[in-house]
């Protein structure tokens, strides 16, 4: 299953190469890019000066720091998202959101 789970990864990685060359990729750098700079926020309330610093540095740490699906899995097994979890199932709902 991992063996598999490695060739999709390497599969998805190939299709996706090319996709910031594409209008959808072009368009989606650059929804990212308005949508940090305008909520991002000083501690003090004022708008951050992004002046300062490159948002693609920030959206390549991002990228390079993001969790993948599992480990993602490997940390909702663990505590202390595990008792989070079953004490949601037992009060009937889980950040804000009532399971039916």
């Amino acid at each position: 299953m991992r063996k598999a789970e490695a060739q999709l990864i390497k599969t998805m990685g190939k299709r996706h190469t090319y996709d910031s060359s594409t209008c959808d990729g072009y368009a989606s750098y650059y929804r990212w890019n308005w949508t940090i700079e305008n909520s991002t926020y000083c501690e003090n309330g004022d708008k951050y000066d992004w002046s300062q610093a490159s948002l693609s540095d920030v959206l390549s740490y991002y990228q390079e720091n993001m969790l993948t699906e599992t480990e993602c899995r490997e940390l909702s097994r663990m505590e202390p998202w595990r008792s989070v979890w079953n004490s949601g199932k037992k009060t009937g709902g889980l950040f804000w959101k009532t399971f039916s």
